[in-house]
């Protein structure tokens, strides 16, 4: 689903560390991450860019001469990795074990019976999570005309009628069952409106008129 405001090319997530050899090692090495870049003293920094997995999404390593850098804020600070395939999740468990990374029992007893955890050289938190469809999809819903009546019967038009539309939390009517490029008419014949908000309850209003 795209931003609702820009195109993103790609997103990063950038970390220092005062260990980039070690901590490039377990998310390359281990967790199989590829590299994409690597810079060696760029005013004073070196750092290493991994795939997430791929050029899209990427992990950014650096380290600096001469600043120093604490550890993880806390152990419930997480990267969480979606695995489909409870066999693909074992195998990476065995690789980070087999290079000597011990599981860590998570902060948030939420992971425990559907994950394994791991703590990268800086503490911070990785969770290899069992699941093929972590988030639902947003519901795709069709804007049509919402907001007061005229004499004429007519509604105010919302912006993006007769476009469909990805609702997230925002209070919008909608016409049940009815796609962009129905044959309703502009002015809305039917009296069948849907109201949805955050919380996804709806609610039938049936030739109300006025405001809400």
């Amino acid at each position: 689903m795209p931003f609702p405001y820009a195109r993103v090319a790609q997103v990063r997530i950038a970390r220092p560390t005062q260990q980039l050899a070690r901590v490039v090692s377990f998310y390359r090495d281990g967790l199989g991450l590829p590299e994409l870049e690597r810079f060696e003293e760029h005013a004073g920094y070196s750092g290493v860019i991994l795939g997430l997995p791929g050029h899209t999404y990427h992990l950014e390593f650096t380290q600096h001469a001469s600043v120093s850098v604490t550890f993880a804020p806390s152990t419930d600070n997480l990267l969480v990795l979606y695995i489909r395939r409870e066999s693909e999740l074992r195998g990476l468990r065995e690789r980070l074990e087999r290079q000597g990374h011990a599981a860590v029992e998570p902060e948030n007893p939420y992971w425990l019976d559907k994950s394994v955890t791991f703590a990268d050289p800086d503490g911070w938190r990785v969770v290899l999570c069992a699941c093929a469809n972590p988030v639902s999809p947003p519901q795709r819903l069709v804007a049509r005309y919402c907001g007061d009546q005229d004499d004429n019967g007519n509604r105010d038009r919302i912006p993006g009628t007769h476009e469909e539309r990805t609702v997230i939390g925002a209070r919008q009517c909608v016409q049940r069952g009815t796609y962009a490029g129905g044959d309703e008419s502009r002015n809305g014949a039917s009296k069948d409106w849907t109201e949805r908000g955050a919380t996804s309850e709806s609610h039938q209003q049936t030739g109300r008129r006025g405001k809400r």
